[in-house]
């Protein structure tokens, strides 16, 4: 443990009333209680001189120790998104374009590690990101390292060492780092790093600190327990619950230990929140009145340390001169410092951060520049700290890269089948490398079985650090059935195998939007599997050039609730490089989505034909499936012209927690299409039309949807995705 001298008090206070401290326990979002309790301590004009506290009770006290207004403390609770603040990820828009990219595939969430020839996870469902944000703000008149005693109210935070199992005490540093070392909830929340040593949440050793104010010379404890919380049995239906509960168990055993140490002349407040979880965040201001109530019940004791009005009204304005000076927006940084990096570029993060000294301090464009550094993909947490050195303003940004990377193993699954059809299942597993050079380049290599087999890698190569211009090589082998249908019927399957080569110059135009254009070539076989021979010249070779371009700046690439989608890609195949066939393929690619409250409607357009020669079977045009003519069987209409558009509502169903999540949505289409240009006999070019409605949830394993699709000609399908439909 490391304990440090308490900072001397105001001479009248030692010589006539008691040194008061504060206690306040951990419990997730119970702690709301606390600023409910220190409300109530104010308006009894009762001082505290000093603060411990682990967990939410760390968060609560340090920011209050620090000169955070309570009241500032009470409308964070209210307002704070905490689902949003308990996700690490940034913004999809924040996200680099070659993280957006792997949205393509549908890997799942979890990113194994490859390091030193074994397989590494990371320590926590989150590390913590967003929680260093919040506590930065909280944080914001003690920024950077500070010596917790020249706090306005001397504080203690605890952590417990997780090399001995100990408990630690935070006497100095980084405020926000003694809070987020304090909360480190094993399984859910990351262990915290500072120098050299890893920490673990408090509770584990104390989740109520009375020794600990003991030891800076408290006469007389207000100890503030709000419970662990045990969680509901609908809260243990997973590894992650069951350890939760564990955690919770085992502290309160040693809340027991520290409440029998309490004098007759200590206080004790103990909250009624029986029926509120740790995680019932979205409940704050009910919790902090019944932390008021709690503390009012307790008047009796508490006005003995009451004292009078002008007494109390020099001490708090003593606390608010021991404040710190905080940044003010609008003053200019005048220097920049990055910390922490191992293999990352520091030019390549200032780049992404895009704020340079001599700009004005602009808090929300501050947010934004951390959030696209933690959205290039390569880091554990990001933070930054404004100093005040000297008068000048420091920005210094510490970035930690993830202890489990560079080099990933991700998985992707998917899994489809109707009422018509057969089957489809389909297992990916992509190699990842990252920040293979200084300039940032990735090796990515993709194994997938199942339906659609196939073997792909490529590298991407920046020129040069900060570089938007790149050159990407890859090849490419797959094989994959397409069925032929007459009168709604497979009556012929396909098995097409390719082999292909690429070479494409890109540019990052912006973090939403990319153009590449480069060389494809190949061999293209379309053998028989079942039913009458269809297709002549089944083998063909590929060589041209072919042009991309896409915008994206969808928020979410599963339920999309706001942001718009377009692409466009020409394929030009040249006899004169190699080609079987001269042709030209063009697409295009449209799709809006706006939403009101729980409400969205989306809008998707899709246009495509050929020029020159009939399109290569494996580069027909299809149309049929769920949202693409629900109606339709999957690929039921194939062509070498396609004009279809959708309109779609969807709404989020009030749910806050069920077995596949809490984002589940409802919501029907209409659809409309045209295939022209077709090798089917009994397909004439005409508008078809389709309807379907379906239930979505955004689970751990992908987007999960149930659906049916109903048109005049084909009568109803009934759908199951895991995976994007």
């Amino acid at each position: 443990m490391v304990h440090a001298q308490t900072a001397p008090t105001d001479e009248s206070n030692t010589t006539k009333r008691p040194k008061i401290a504060l206690v306040l326990s951990g419990g997730g979002a119970r702690g709301a209680a606390h600023v409910g309790v220190i409300k109530l301590l104010e308006e009894l004009r009762i001082p505290i001189d000093v603060i411990a506290g682990t967990s939410m009770g760390a968060l609560v006290g340090a920011a209050y120790a620090s000169g955070t207004p309570i009241s500032e403390l009470e409308t964070r609770f209210k307002t704070t998104n905490w689902n949003d603040v308990f996700n690490d990820a940034s913004p999809r828009q924040d996200r680099s374009f070659l993280r957006k990219e792997e949205d393509q595939v549908r890997l799942l969430k979890l990113e194994m590690g490859v390091k030193d020839y074994s397989v590494r996870l990371p320590a926590g469902a989150i590390s913590g990101q967003k929680l260093d944000g919040l506590f930065s703000q909280v944080t914001r008149y003690a920024p950077g390292f500070i010596d917790f005693d020249q706090l306005p109210i001397p504080f203690r935070a605890v952590g417990t060492d997780a090399e001995s199992g100990k408990m630690f005490v935070f006497n100095e540093g980084r405020l926000a780092d003694a809070m987020r070392a304090s909360m480190s909830v094993p399984g859910a929340v990351a262990p915290f790093e500072i120098n050299s040593r890893i920490f673990l949440d408090g509770g584990l050793t104390r989740n109520l600190p009375v020794d600990v104010a003991r030891l800076l010379g408290a006469d007389i404890v207000i100890a503030v327990n709000i419970g662990a919380g045990l969680l509901k049995r609908d809260e243990l239906q997973s590894v992650l619950g069951v350890s939760l509960q564990m955690i919770n168990i085992l502290t309160e055993q040693n809340v027991r230990t520290s409440i029998e140490s309490l004098k007759s002349t200590d206080i004790l407040i103990a909250p009624t929140l029986d029926n509120i979880g740790s995680t019932d965040f979205n409940r704050a201001a009910e919790i902090i009145n019944i932390g008021e109530a709690a503390a009012r019940a307790s008047t009796s004791q508490l006005s003995r340390l009451s004292i009078p009005e002008v007494a109390y009204t020099k001490y708090r304005a003593d606390l608010l001169a021991l404040r710190g000076r905080p940044v003010i927006e609008g003053e200019r940084i005048a220097k920049i410092e990055v910390t922490g990096l191992e293999r990352a570029n520091a030019e390549e993060l200032r780049r992404t951060l895009d704020i340079k000294p001599g700009d004005p301090v602009d808090f929300k464009k501050l947010d934004s520049g951390i959030s696209r550094v933690f959205g290039m993909g390569y880091f554990e947490r990001v933070n930054y700290s404004l100093l005040n050195d000297s008068d000048l303003q420091v920005l210094r940004v510490n970035a930690r890269e993830k202890q489990w990377g560079p080099n990933y193993l991700r998985v992707g699954l998917s899994m489809a089948a109707d009422t018509v059809g057969e089957g489809r299942f389909n297992l990916l597993i992509r190699s990842q490398q990252t920040q293979f050079n200084e300039a940032g380049a990735e090796w990515r290599n993709d194994i997938q079985i199942g339906r659609d087999r196939r073997l792909a890698s490529r590298f991407f190569q920046p020129f040069g650090i900060g570089s938007f211009v790149s050159v990407s090589p890859g090849i490419e082998l797959t094989r994959r059935p397409i069925d032929v249908f007459f009168a709604s019927k497979r009556v012929a399957q396909y098995a097409v195998s390719t082999s292909a080569y690429s070479l494409d110059f890109g540019a990052d135009i912006n973090r939403n939007s990319i153009a590449r254009v480069g060389f494809v070539g190949g061999n293209n076989n379309a053998s028989l599997a079942i039913g009458p021979d269809v297709f002549p010249n089944l083998k063909t070779k590929q060589a041209g050039f072919r042009i991309r371009g896409l915008y994206d700046n969808l928020d979410d690439p599963n339920f999309t609730r706001e942001g718009r989608t377009f692409s466009i890609d020409y394929l030009a195949s040249m006899s004169g490089l190699g080609a079987s066939s001269n042709y030209r393929r063009l697409e295009l690619n449209y799709g809006d989505q706006i939403s009101f409250g729980r409400h969205t409607i989306s809008a998707a357009y899709r246009y495509g034909r050929s020029f020159g020669n009939a399109l290569p079977v494996f580069d027909q045009f299809s149309l049929g499936g769920f949202l693409q003519l629900s109606g339709y069987r999957p690929g039921e209409l194939l062509g070498n012209r396609v004009t279809f558009a959708r309109l779609s509502y969807y709404q989020r169903l009030p749910l806050t927690q069920s077995v596949v999540g809490s984002r589940v949505f409802a919501g029907f289409s209409v659809e409309q299409g045209k295939i022209n240009d077709t090798f089917q006999l009994d397909t004439t070019p005409k508008s078809r039309s389709s309807a379907g409605v379906y239930l979505g949830a955004d689970t751990a394993f992908g987007p999960l949807y149930m659906g049916y699709g109903r048109s005049r000609e084909r009568g109803s399908i009934f759908y199951f995705f895991l995976g994007q439909p």
